[in-house]
């Protein structure tokens, strides 16, 4: 088997493979393409992998390269951490039977989504230090459900969905009831305000420059970790449930990042603000959610108004609701969430993904 490798975190990858079968690796394409064997498989960086690469800013140029890898190879793994709008211009541009895309999300269009691996990254990254040097924090977490709020809203950057959110919070007038933070535009003096009041942990070291957002690392209790990472536990323990923002709100893909993340971690209920199928998606990865406790039949709706719409009026039902009713009616489903994502090797998941496609598939 010769495999190429154009990354030193692809290199990783293929150790962890364990493949049953001798193989050489060329990080040099010519010499890839020059090599005579008939099992040829390319492993490369997908678009939003490596920011410091040029080709990997220009849609064109990456897909032209990974039609190039498909036209010489038997199969190509291409690996991203993200999903975003701009990958669809890409999967149209080289969709190709033997390529696939090992990647942080579901594709709802069929047409993909049978060469989508999930590889469910900020999941894997969140839960890391969660389970090993951080993991005594989770006992700072309070579980008397009789919190003086009702949700945190952690917004972050300006998006359609955070938008909605915001502007139904104020409509309802449940400011005095929420942790609501948003970064209204990225223009200077908004990204100022945000950080300027932004509610940090206790025992964070970072050094903040530019525009630098929640992906920088920082020290937190001696620990390396980003900050979009970090469990807001003070935040936690004065709000009895969560809003959930994800990054994107597209109805094409499922795309989770740490922000579902936290609340399965630290036992929370919440309502998702996202695109369409979210937590049919997520039931999908083995999660269970509230369906015996509110209305969940808002993550049908393809209409993105009615959508959120539906799903603010669980906002609504939950704010009215005992804290201690609402969380001893599914006791069972977050502790299951809580040892489902801490226990599950979702890196594994992708690698056996990779090894059965490798080894079903007619060389």
């Amino acid at each position: 088997m010769l495999i190429f490798s154009d990354y030193h975190a692809v290199d990783h990858w293929i150790s962890k493979l364990e493949l049953q079968e001798p193989y050489e690796i060329c990080n040099d394409l010519e010499e890839f393409i020059a090599k005579d064997s008939n099992n040829k498989i390319a492993f490369t960086k997908g678009r939003a992998f490596d920011y410091d690469n040029p080709m990997i800013h220009d849609n064109d140029l990456f897909a032209d390269y990974i039609n190039k890898l498909s036209s010489i190879s038997r199969l190509v793994f291409s690996f991203d951490t993200e999903m975003h709008d701009f990958h669809f211009d890409i999967y149209e541009k080289c969709h190709k039977d033997n390529v696939y895309w090992v990647t942080s999300g579901f594709i709802n269009d069929i047409k993909y989504s049978n060469n989508i691996i999930l590889w469910m990254y900020f999941l894997e990254t969140t839960i890391n230090s969660y389970k090993h040097n951080l993991n005594y924090k989770l006992q700072e977490l309070n579980t008397d459900y009789n919190k003086p709020l009702f949700f945190d809203a952690l917004l972050g950057r300006p998006r359609t969905h955070r938008d909605f959110i915001y502007n139904q919070i104020n409509k309802h007038e449940l400011n005095n009831n929420c942790i609501l933070t948003y970064q209204h535009s990225d223009n200077g003096e908004d990204y100022k305000n945000f950080w300027d009041s932004f509610l940090w942990e206790p025992n964070i070291i970072t050094p903040l420059k530019g525009k630098a957002g929640t992906e920088q690392f920082c020290q937190y209790e001696g620990v390396d970790i980003a900050l979009s990472r970090i469990i807001p536990i003070k935040i936690y323990n004065d709000t009895a449930y969560s809003i959930i923002a994800e990054t994107n709100c597209n109805n094409d893909y499922s795309f989770y990042t740490e922000k579902t993340s936290k609340p399965f971690i630290a036992k929370r209920i919440f309502v998702m603000f996202s695109g369409w199928k979210m937590l049919e998606n997520l039931r999908k990865l083995g999660f269970k959610t509230f369906g015996n406790l509110i209305d969940e039949s808002y993550d049908s709706i393809q209409n993105n108004e009615e959508r959120w719409t539906a799903a603010f009026e669980q906002v609504l039902k939950l704010s009215n609701m005992d804290q201690h009713t609402a969380y001893s009616s599914v006791n069972d489903v977050i502790e299951y969430n809580h040892n489902h994502i801490m226990n599950t090797n979702w890196t594994q998941l992708a690698l056996d993904k990779i090894k059965q496609v490798i080894y079903s598939t007619n060389k």
